[in-house]
């Protein structure tokens, strides 16, 4: 009897390799095509572009007429008085607009119970994660226990101020060396730290605009001679320390998933490092990149995560300047917000609320344990991002973006109760309609996307 079950079980395991065979097969066929799901298996970084689904604003933001969002966030803070001084003219113009001053401070090591923390906080900026010891590559001679240290004490350190909830990180040298990389997603990132806390959101890959895009006015993205006005910024072929910059994607300001469980904030090139490399400091040039990049930014309906320092690289004018110019000329259409406020707001009115893209309540959990079961995707093919949701406490449904009318049609599918980890999406039929295949070491079932439905398909197995 026991040989009769070990061998039901291989051959349904054959059967289980020769789906996921098909389907990954299937999947680079229509790949060529632009039709690609393969990403929602894959640690996959760098998979968006101009023709990939988008995640504009409105579906997310949760406020009527808000079409962009604006995140600023500083980077390597250890003095707090530093960046008192540097950033109060910011904060002080934010607050004319609603009362808030909400920026983000990306935080390296500081004293939990440092005054000038509660005072932020309760002008509504968040401290966020840039590791203790800001090491340039994070991933230095592959010594990944020190990696995950540096980055689970900065973690740990500032969950402990009072009233704060980190949320971000950014990685330390994102904009001037290719230090970002899926092993970092995998193994430190999609880890809790010893003393039990995660992240939600990273924000360390760069958004070029570029004139690919046939939505933006020309004299947004290119200079008056042609050239490209936001390229120029990457260093390419110049025989320098930091040639040949890769951490960059095109054309996409809206954030996106990386290997499930992580929000991926995309920061726009230029920061202000990136100016200075090219341009010297506080270069009136940078100024008027950046206006053109949040006047494209509201065309997009995306959102434009701003890099800086306090290092003289700009000038907090410059950033008070570009305050003004959202204001005078896209007023209410763009808001200002912190990444704790934009974690929150993507949880309610995008995923439909819940604990977000990840659930675990163990401290090093297995990576593929602790996805909450939302997949990302296009359901429909209009363009837009859906969320499927097979969450293991609720029934399996589609959130489906309605773009004329703003606002979501929710579906609980049938055939489809929900799902787990062990789910694989992908177009394998001719209609391009999205299917799925759920695999156990009991049974594996497809399921084909069919009207408002999931249709089982025990045939192609």
């Amino acid at each position: 009897m026991s040989g009769s079950c070990t061998a039901r079980r291989r051959l349904t395991w054959c059967h289980v390799l020769s789906s996921l065979s098909l389907l990954l097969a299937h999947t680079a066929c229509v790949s060529a095509q632009g039709n690609q799901l393969a990403h929602l298996d894959r640690n996959s970084l760098y998979h968006v572009g101009l023709n990939s689904p988008k995640l504009v604003t409105p579906q997310w933001v949760g406020e009527k007429g808000v079409e962009a969002v604006v995140i600023l966030a500083i980077d390597d803070m250890r003095d707090p008085g530093l960046y008192e001084a540097f950033l109060r003219p910011v904060l002080q113009r934010l607050k004319k607009i609603d009362g808030r001053a909400p920026v983000s401070i990306m935080a390296n090591s500081v004293r939990p119970d440092h005054p000038q923390l509660q005072s932020w906080l309760g002008e509504g900026l968040s401290i966020e994660v840039h590791t203790i010891d800001h090491p340039c590559p994070l991933l230095t001679a592959g010594d990944l226990p020190r990696a995950k240290s540096t980055y689970d004490r900065c973690v740990d350190l500032l969950g402990r101020i009072p009233g704060n909830r980190p949320v971000a990180f950014r990685m330390p040298c994102c904009d001037s060396l290719n230090t970002v990389s899926p092993r970092f997603f995998s193994e430190i990132f999609n880890r809790n730290t010893p003393a039990g806390n995660h992240l939600k959101i990273d924000t360390s890959i760069f958004n070029v605009f570029t004139s690919d895009d046939p939505d933006i006015p020309r004299e947004l993205v290119q200079e008056s001679d042609g050239s490209e006005r936001f390229l120029k910024y990457i260093p390419h072929n110049t025989d320098g320390p930091y040639d040949n910059f890769v951490n960059t994607i095109r054309n996409y300001p809206y954030p996106y998933v990386i290997n499930r469980t992580c929000w991926e904030f995309p920061c726009l090139a230029p920061s202000d490092w990136e100016s200075q490399n090219l341009q010297g400091n506080g270069n009136p040039r940078l100024l008027t990149d950046w206006k053109a990049a949040l006047d494209i930014t509201v065309i997009k309906q995306g959102v434009m995560c701003l890099v800086f320092h306090p290092a003289g690289w700009c000038q907090n004018s410059q950033l008070v300047e570009l305050i003004n110019h959202a204001v005078s000329k896209h007023g209410t259409k763009v808001k200002f917000l912190n990444f704790r406020e934009a974690h929150d707001r993507m949880t309610q009115h995008f995923l439909g609320g819940g604990p977000g893209l990840r659930r675990d309540s163990k401290a090093f959990p297995p990576p593929s344990k602790n996805d909450a079961g939302y997949r990302i995707l296009d359901i429909n093919r209009d363009g837009y991002q859906d969320v499927v949701s097979g969450a293991s406490t609720t029934k399996a449904s589609v959130r489906i973006w309605q773009p004329g009318s703003r606002n979501w049609k929710t579906t609980t599918f049938r055939g489809a109760e929900r799902f787990s980890e062990i789910v694989h999406f992908g177009i394998v039929r001719p209609n391009g309609q999205p299917s799925m295949l759920l695999r156990s070491q009991q049974q594996a079932l497809w399921l084909h996307l069919e009207g408002d439905r999931w249709r089982s398909d025990s045939e192609s197995l």
